[in-house]
This record gives C-alpha cells, sequence and structure tokens, in this order.
C-alpha cells in the first residue's frame, strides 16, 4: 500500500536550493518529488498538509552523541536507548 502525503505552501531547503512556496511528496516516507507548485504533479491519493510561513528542511544528522533524556547510550537499556532514539527524531535527528 502507499502511503503518500504532500506538503504545499512551505518554503522548501534542498541542500542545492530553497524553494519559496514549493511542494513536497513522499511516498511510505520517502521523498518523491519536489519543486514549484507550477513543476510538481499531486497524485490524487496523497493526503495535504498546506504549510505557509513554514520552513521543511532535511533530516540532521548527528555524527556524535551520547544520548538523549538523562539517557547515556554505553549504559542504557535497549528501552531506553529507543525511547532515546525517539526523542533525537523528534528533534529533527535522523536516525
Amino acid at each position: 500500500m502507499r502511503n503518500r502525503l504532500c506538503l504545499t505552501g512551505a518554503e522548501i531547503v534542498t541542500p542545492f536550493r530553497t524553494i519559496p512556496d514549493g511542494v513536497l511528496v513522499t511516498c511510505n516516507g520517502r521523498i518523491e518529488q519536489v519543486g514549484r507548485k507550477d513543476a510538481v504533479s499531486i497524485p490524487a491519493d496523497a493526503g495535504r498538509l498546506h504549510l505557509p510561513g513554514r520552513t521543511v528542511v532535511p533530516g540532521f544528522v548527528d555524527l556524535h552523541v551520547h544520548g538523549m533524556m538523562g539517557y547515556c547510550f554505553d549504559t542504557a537499556s535497549p528501552d531506553e536507548i529507543e525511547s532515546a532514539a525517539a526523542a533525537l527524531q523528534a528533534h529533527g535527528v535522523v536516525c
């Protein structure tokens, strides 16, 4: 099953440019299309989220992290590691 989401109206930051009032289409959590609204075809089955005044940026990669939420990765239990990873992801760090 395809799970598509279309983000519209936001400023979209890519590694190459910033697209004002851009459109980003994802399918199953992966970027399928990104560009100006006149250059992207929005699939009919996509859910839509209009985000005027917002900025969409790529996930951030933290190359050196010891833990999160008071959990230290070298002593945390598997459940604590999952909680810390979820908190990092909620703050924009990709896991």
